[in-house]
């Protein structure tokens, strides 16, 4: 887990020297909400908050199995390959294209320059272009798929971040993990 909260950037460091290490580079806090915990299944997210020349937060989502330790990459919870895959890019799609139109607003309203827009713009269409739904939360009946597309901390405000999420019984035909169907 800490090699995936820390990015990879020392994968022989401990849990205590990882933590250490950000903690003196400027983490201020870290929370962390248990979303699943039943049927082998491990589902949390964490929360950060980074202090240098200004404070970030974010959250991040780790799944892991329980009988083997192993981390869950959302493909071995759910099939995305065919329809439920489509699905997940239009519902991602329509969510961009409402922050699109947003910012289409703020510059219509003088509240942002032409500048700032377009800069703006092209990040969204690259975040969208590029998304994978990798970060994701399990919780008691839903499955919570999450993206966020870092701004510019000046355009920190208009940070969208893209929230899909499906009931188990939604989605109950694209379950490769079946017993998420089952009461606790």
């Amino acid at each position: 887990m800490v090699n995936r909260l820390t990015s990879n950037e020392d994968q022989n460091e401990s849990l205590d020297s990882a933590l250490i290490k950000w903690t003196s580079n400027g983490i201020v806090d870290l929370d962390f909400e248990v979303t699943y915990n039943n049927h082998g299944i491990l589902s949390l997210n964490m929360g950060i908050e980074w202090c240098n020349a200004y404070c970030d937060y974010w959250r991040e989502y780790f799944n892991y199995s329980t009988n083997s330790g192993k981390w869950l990459p959302i493909d071995e919870v759910i099939d995305i390959s065919g329809e439920l895959g489509l699905k997940i890019q239009r519902d991602k799609d329509s969510q961009y294209q409402y922050h699109i139109d947003e910012l289409g607003k703020l510059l219509k309203e003088g509240e942002i320059g032409k500048e700032e827009h377009d800069e703006i713009l092209e990040r969204f269409v690259e975040c969208d272009r590029n998304f994978m739904p990798e970060s994701f939360s399990i919780q008691n009946d839903t499955l919570k798929i999450v993206e966020t597309c870092w701004l510019h901390h000046s355009f920190k405000p208009l940070i969208p971040t893209i929230e899909m999420k499906y009931t188990f019984e939604e989605i109950q035909s694209y379950l490769k993990i079946r017993r998420l169907l089952s009461p606790d």
